[in-house]
């Protein structure tokens, strides 16, 4: 099995999560075109919802300003 890249130095997170969340979580995994490990798919989700709401605060902080 070869081993995947890993994301370098970093805190170490802990997370609980039920097996229907696993279970939705580990099929999105397998839809991708490069399958993540539970951990890079929690990070590449994580990720894209942050990257969803940065124009949103950025819209606030525009508009605390005007």
């Amino acid at each position: 099995m070869q081993r995947r890249e890993t994301p370098g130095q970093g805190l170490n997170v802990s997370v609980r999560c039920r097996d229907e969340f696993l279970s939705v979580l580990d099929a999105w995994r397998r839809s991708q075109a490069d399958p993540p490990t539970r951990s890079a798919a929690l990070r590449r989700l994580a990720e894209l919802a942050l990257e969803r709401l940065r124009p949103i605060a950025k819209q606030s902080e525009v508009s605390e300003v005007a």
